[in-house]
């Protein structure tokens, strides 16, 4: 770990329309773009149409920004486990009716979580060859959100779990790291399973610590000593709420609240938007740095219903 890591932060916020801004004339140990992603029921068509989406953000912050790390929300990569029943699901109103009919074509989807069972060794998969040749072809690291895999508990006991994955610039995965502190949807309905708080670690990057937490996990203290000393601690999240002023005040008691209680410098909240059937999530995506024994808020989004891209700089 970098010891006695001074960090000058140029933030750098920039709508998916909008102009490009210069960077600082200092030299950044990383070059980070927090992808605010707009979830459409077209980008998930099929894999052409999903990789489209997200290699033309990645495109454009490496031709931009020169971004050397590039970080998607919790959930980017969970429909696509729904690809296969394109067709049908386009014709409903509603993910329940969409559900029930894709029941009807596929005899191994008994419930929901068995979508997920059936599709998640095929899913994670897709994910290593596209996520990771995007890595490997632009030469950068991708946090590719997280999506719902199976895995086996020590006993052989069948289990899901929302996993986030990293990739770096060889195409390979550089880490993994699965939802701890799960919603109530995510148990009651999804089936999910929670995974081990002291299985988390750090992950290099340009020789920066970083560390993540998602959605959830980010309003929990028992992070705060474990990742105490990194460079900087990403948020992932995916809130399914109207983000109201409620909203806002959640989003203050989590990562705000843990970058004033640690030493971490710097945390950037990544935000999903847009919606799927019936199903849609706001959120406003952040950089947020330390300041004494509390914080500031460098860079807000402009909306939180929306595609927008958040740069910003680690300098030593």
């Amino acid at each position: 770990m970098k010891r006695n890591l001074i960090v000058v932060v140029s933030v750098y916020f920039i709508l998916s329309l909008s102009g490009c801004t210069s960077l600082a004339e200092d030299t950044p140990s990383l070059r980070v773009a927090a992808v605010q992603f707009e979830v459409r029921e077209e980008v998930y068509a099929d894999e052409n149409d999903f990789r489209e989406a997200v290699e033309g953000l990645i495109e454009r912050a490496v031709r931009e920004r020169k971004a050397d790390l590039i970080i998607f929300p919790e959930y980017t990569s969970v429909f696509l486990s729904l690809q296969e029943y394109t067709p049908v699901v386009a014709d409903s109103d509603t993910f329940l009716e969409g559900f029930t009919k894709l029941q009807l074509l596929d005899n191994r989807i008994e419930s929901l979580p068995d979508l997920f069972f059936a599709r998640g060794e095929e899913v994670e998969k897709q994910m290593d060859t596209l996520w990771g040749g995007l890595a490997e072809h632009y030469g950068i690291y991708i946090v590719a959100g997280t999506t719902f895999v199976p895995d086996r508990t020590e006993d052989g006991k069948p289990v899901l779990h929302n996993r986030a994955f990293v990739y770096g610039p060889d195409g390979g995965r550089l880490y993994t790291q699965d939802k701890v502190f799960l919603t109530d949807f995510e148990t009651g309905i999804l089936k999910l399973s929670p995974g081990t708080l002291n299985k988390a670690e750090r992950f290099i990057v340009e020789e920066n610590e970083i560390v993540l937490s998602i959605c959830r996990d980010t309003f929990m203290e028992e992070w705060d000593d474990r990742f105490s000393g990194a460079d900087l601690w990403l948020d992932l999240k995916a809130n399914g709420d109207v983000y109201d002023q409620d909203q806002v005040e959640n989003f203050r008691k989590a990562l705000p609240e843990r970058i004033s209680h640690t030493d971490i410098p710097y945390g950037v909240t990544v935000c999903l938007t847009g919606s799927y059937l019936d199903l849609f999530w706001e959120g406003e995506s952040s950089v947020i740095r330390k300041t004494g024994s509390g914080y500031s808020v460098e860079k807000y989004a402009k909306n939180w219903t929306g595609e927008d891209i958040l740069y910003f700089s680690l300098v030593n």
